[in-house]
């Protein structure tokens, strides 16, 4: 193995240029249309209000399909958006 040994400052700018890199494909995931965006189960579990055992429910009854990719369940933006409205009942609940 190979040990490479940067300066402080180098190491500063490359991490740097990593979170701006970061932060464009988050800017551009979120310009995406709703159609072609995926969301992680936190942020699933966000939009909904629910917790991390009702969203399983949501998944294993397949009122919510998901995709997994090593491990991680991603969950399309289009079939959250269909659960909300197939569950709106037309008032708002306060």
């Amino acid at each position: 193995m190979d040990v490479i040994t940067i300066e402080s400052e180098a190491y500063r700018e490359l991490l740097e240029i990593i979170k701006d890199g970061f932060t464009e494909i988050k800017r551009k995931q979120k310009s995406q249309p709703l159609s072609e965006r995926w969301l992680e189960g936190k942020e699933v579990m966000d939009l909904l209000h629910c917790s991390p055992r009702h969203l399983q429910t949501l998944r294993h009854s397949g009122e919510l399909p998901a995709s997994k990719v090593r491990g991680k369940l991603y969950y399309r933006a289009v079939d959250v958006e269909a659960l909300l409205r197939k569950h709106y009942n037309g008032k708002l609940e306060e």
